[in-house]
């Protein structure tokens, strides 16, 4: 009787004749996806147009933010989204003449494009200067940056310039300052996630290829997952920067799930494929069998959990304007190009690799387990040996592990959620300690009349 892992009880399956063709066709299906790949990672070159956390959707809020601003705004006068430089000379004047080469030197480079205006404080009349002058303490003086450009390049001039706007050398000693407000937020944000996820992907990286290098106990066979995650990355986080100049709630934080689930399902689906075909051939069999009967199976499998995630991802697509659709929009881009990845460019790779996959042997790793008395098959008959020796200890771990969202507190996304040592948010705090009458807690209320109505 024939068994289910077979090639003869799966050789008229869809999936193994996908395998097949991706064998005989190998070096094509190489080529054309890895130009896809480039492709899409070419979007990240774009200046992506993310959303607010809040969304910029069908909001009450929204629309009358936008009554007030064309309503209240003459037709001479454009968009602009502006910022301040927060400075601090103690014991000394912002009339001082050190003091104010210092903060013009320091504004400079934003000086340079025609799309900006400067306000220093000591070219602003009495009734405005407390805007940039602190009453609480002298010492603490703002100079205000408007950019006359919509929020996409407001942000975009920003960024060219963030770490260009620093003292000078020969600023008085113990001055010092902080670029801040809304803009600057919005921008250090922006900086800040790219940084730490780029952070995150080196130093998970490595950790990774460790991991796999003792579970497959091949160089080779290792590489290939993490090459896999590279490729989920990069072209996910393109699709995703395409996606926010076609929809209005991609934000920012969709790099991130990107970089989680994506990272993770490459692994995991790899795992699957790479451990697989490595059993398929220390079975005996050809290379394009192993490879037919790898996506027969593993690759079947594959691509119904990734569409289970893809489907289940989808329901966050409907909590409009709360930053979830951005999140499902970012993991299902991941998991379609893991499971896409996984099931055509690895078995692509396989084909042309063959039996040097198993190639430059690591020690002390656990190998290629085809048997039934291996590492994972020991493990395996353990826990069905004694099931509740294992489930009481692992669900009172994985209790114990949830316990801290009990206490979980939810709240929109503010400047405190920047690291405490950043500048934007010290800038935002020293700023409520020195103008206190700037603090706001308040709703507008937009109104509109009919023509020729008087409104008092």
């Amino acid at each position: 009787m024939e068994g289910a892992t077979e090639p003869e009880a799966l050789q008229h399956r869809a999936y193994y004749k996908m395998g097949l063709f991706v064998y005989d066709n190998a070096k094509v299906v190489l080529v054309l996806t890895l130009i896809l790949c480039g492709s899409l990672a070419s979007l990240m070159t774009l200046e992506p147009r993310y959303a607010e956390g809040y969304g910029e959707g069908d909001l009450e809020s929204v629309h009358g933010w936008d009554a007030a601003r064309i309503g209240f705004t003459s037709e001479n006068e454009s968009d602009s989204f502006s910022f301040h430089v927060l400075f601090h000379h103690p014991g000394a004047s912002h009339e001082d003449e050190a003091i104010q080469s210092a903060m013009m030197e320091t504004v400079s480079p934003m000086a340079e494009s025609e799309h900006v205006s400067i306000e220093y404080p000591w070219f602003t009349n009495e009734v405005n200067r407390t805007e940039l002058v602190s009453s609480v303490n002298p010492e603490w003086t703002r100079v205000k940056i408007e950019v006359n450009l919509d929020r996409d390049g407001s942000k975009a001039l920003l960024k060219e310039h963030f770490d260009d706007l620093v003292l000078p050398d020969d600023a008085p000693e113990g001055m010092d300052k902080w670029v801040t407000d809304n803009l600057a937020i919005d921008v250090t944000f922006d900086l800040t996630l790219k940084d730490e996820l780029i952070q995150a992907e080196l130093l998970a990286a490595p950790l990774t290829l460790i991991i796999l290098l003792l579970v497959f106990g091949s160089l080779v066979a290792a590489g290939l997952p993490v090459l896999s995650g590279v490729y989920t990355v990069l072209a996910a986080v393109g699709i995703v920067t395409g996606l926010s100049y076609v929809f209005d709630d991609i934000t920012v934080y969709a790099n991130n799930i990107v970089s989680l689930l994506g990272i993770g399902l490459s692994v995991d689906y790899s795992l699957f494929i790479v451990n697989r075909f490595r059993e398929e051939l220390g079975r005996g069999r050809d290379h394009r069998t192993a490879v037919a009967m790898t996506s027969a199976t593993a690759g079947r499998a594959i691509f119904f959990s990734g569409m289970t995630v893809i489907v289940g991802l989808m329901g966050m697509l409907f909590f409009e304007n709360t930053g979830l659709p951005s999140l499902g929009w970012g993991g299902i881009c991941a998991t379609a190009v893991a499971l896409t990845s996984s099931i055509v460019l690895l078995p692509a790779i396989l084909s042309l690799l063959g039996e040097r996959v198993n190639s430059f042997k690591v020690p002390f790793s656990f190998g290629v387990d085809t048997g039934e008395e291996g590492f994972w098959s020991n493990i395996a008959s353990g826990v069905m040996k004694r099931p509740f020796a294992v489930l009481v200890p692992a669900v009172i771990v994985l209790m114990l592990a949830g316990s801290p969202f009990l206490q979980a507190e939810y709240g929109i996304t503010t400047y405190k959620a920047l690291s405490p040592d950043d500048e934007s948010r010290q800038g935002m705090e020293l700023t409520d300690d020195n103008w206190p009458e700037y603090i706001s807690n308040t709703a507008l209320a937009v109104f509109e009349i009919e023509e020729g109505v008087d409104p008092l």
